[in-house]
């Protein structure tokens, strides 16, 4: 039966019926109008204090990027390292280190000074059997004295058993005041 066929059998008192249900179901009451109006007003009032807070932020940082001449001088918050110490390069325990190829030991860190004059810093704990034996040597190496690993001074391994690396550490310099950190 075709769709024509089927609203002639019908009749028009039906199809008005159909119709007037249809057509009520698709509209909308005032008071779901006025909820929708109210909505879309809030939204609007949300952009614009978004749309102001923006405003708000890029003008104080403008005002920020004219006050600071270099931006990089931002302050931030400090990193924080499982070893940081310092050391007086004047105290009789670490004089020794003002010579070239000298090294001490603090706190399980063997703390030298290289063949460039450069300080440098590493685990005392070598990386092949645990052994609290790594000491520095005056072919700026790092050398485990019980079995013979070697590392160059960034940690990297110079021989088979010192295929896992050494912990190196940071070195800073400021007067006769050595920081070691890492």
């Amino acid at each position: 039966m075709e769709r024509k066929e089927f609203l002639s059998k019908l009749g028009k008192g039906a199809l008005f019926a159909l119709s007037v249900s249809c057509v009520g179901a698709c509209t909308k009451s005032e008071q779901e109008e006025a909820q929708d109006n109210n909505d879309s007003s809030q939204i609007d009032d949300i952009d614009q204090n978004t749309q102001d807070h923006n405003s708000d932020a890029n003008i104080d940082n403008q005002s920020n990027d004219t006050n600071n001449e270099d931006s990089s001088n931002v302050v931030t918050q400090e990193e924080s390292y499982d070893t940081d110490f310092t050391i007086n390069l004047e105290d009789d325990d670490y004089s020794s280190l003002q010579q070239v190829s000298a090294y001490v030991v603090k706190d399980g860190i063997v703390i030298a000074k290289d063949l460039e004059g450069n300080y440098v810093a590493a685990t005392q704990t070598c990386s092949h059997q645990d052994n609290d034996a790594i000491v520095f040597t005056n072919k700026d190496q790092w050398q485990c004295e019980i079995h013979g690993a070697r590392f160059d001074l960034q940690g990297n391994g110079l021989n088979s058993l010192a295929s896992n690396g050494l912990k190196v550490y940071s070195t800073e310099l400021s007067g006769t005041v050595l920081r070691v950190y890492g």
